[in-house]
């Protein structure tokens, strides 16, 4: 075999296609507007670096490959290691400069959690009102109030996770409400 055919067949240049050029391709995008542009660096470029690692062609980096590196980083996944992290940066990086010369924006943030705690109140009290008037209604449980409740942050991601924990079988209504 000639060394170019060992680079094309070694290199797995013949499982390329088409989507995972394209998703190549939207990775890189998403690379460039992380660092050159700074936009959403501590989103778009984890994304991005995930797109890249998962549409490597005949790479062996696969989350189900046994002891290969996606499936050591796919076990901070299963085993919720993650997210506490995440908000543990993004806590530790945050700057209070502007709340602390203008106290007033935290009225903001209190919005939020108003909004949880009203939501929450009136899903149960709703919920016992109408129950007797729709067949095979029975109001919602405090578990299913959570998971409309946390709707009323405006948090999509926080209310699809209460919802998967709390009451899987609400996800639908639930992920669409932020």
């Amino acid at each position: 075999m000639a060394l170019s055919q060992n680079v094309v067949f070694g290199a797995g240049l013949v499982e390329m296609t088409i989507p995972r050029l394209i998703m190549l391709g939207i990775a890189l995008v998403l690379t460039y507007l992380a660092i050159s542009k700074k936009y959403e660096p501590l989103l778009l470029l984890p994304l991005a670096f995930g797109m890249l690692i998962a549409n490597i062609p005949v790479a062996g980096l696969a989350a189900y490959d046994e002891g290969g590196l996606m499936n050591f980083l796919y076990q901070g996944i299963i085993r919720i290691i993650y997210p506490p992290l995440i908000f543990l940066c993004i806590g530790a990086m945050t700057d209070f400069g502007p709340l602390i010369s203008n106290p007033r924006s935290a009225l903001i943030g209190l919005g939020g959690q108003f909004g949880i705690f009203v939501a929450f109140w009136m899903s149960l009290f709703f919920g016992n009102l109408f129950a007797p008037l729709i067949s095979g209604f029975d109001g919602f449980s405090l578990q299913q109030a959570a998971s409309i409740a946390i709707i009323g942050s405006s948090d999509g991601p926080t209310s699809i996770y209460t919802a998967t924990q709390r009451a899987w079988y609400r996800l639908n209504p639930v992920a669409v409400g932020p």
